[in-house]
């Protein structure tokens, strides 16, 4: 038994009042910390959305940088093909009359010129497999 003077003794009434007050202030809390937590679950989600976003960008981009290395480097082949068909259509032209060694050479230094033009259009000629 409560051996206080009844002055002093707590009033049941403010009593239920600060249970209720406290109960009221723990439900408050706890919706706000339910909020917090799906206001943080939010967030996370959207963490992880941009993560595989930026991840699955940076994979598209990766395949893109490749599609375009390798249509350069197709349209690298297609120009070299097309310039090896000019080079050899040079050498085709260049070595389409054959020209004859020159007997004598101190005699006629420009012919001995083309002569050795003439061989060196034909050696690059085979090097380049034009023939």
């Amino acid at each position: 038994m409560d051996d206080r003077p009844e002055t002093e003794r707590p009033d049941p009434l403010e009593h239920e009042q600060a249970k209720a007050q406290l109960q009221r202030f723990v439900s408050t809390g706890m919706r706000t910390y339910g909020w917090l937590i799906a206001v943080q679950s939010v967030i996370m989600v959207g963490l992880v959305a941009a993560v595989i976003y930026l991840l699955v960008g940076q994979a598209n981009a990766t395949r893109s940088i490749q599609a375009a290395a390798q249509k350069a480097v197709s349209q690298a082949n297609a120009a070299k093909g097309n310039n090896d068909r000019r080079w050899c259509s040079t050498m085709d032209l260049l070595t389409q009359v054959p020209v004859t060694a020159p007997s004598n050479a101190a005699a006629n230094p420009s012919k001995e010129t083309s002569y050795k033009l003439y061989e060196d259009f034909l050696q690059l000629k085979r090097e380049f497999g034009c023939d």
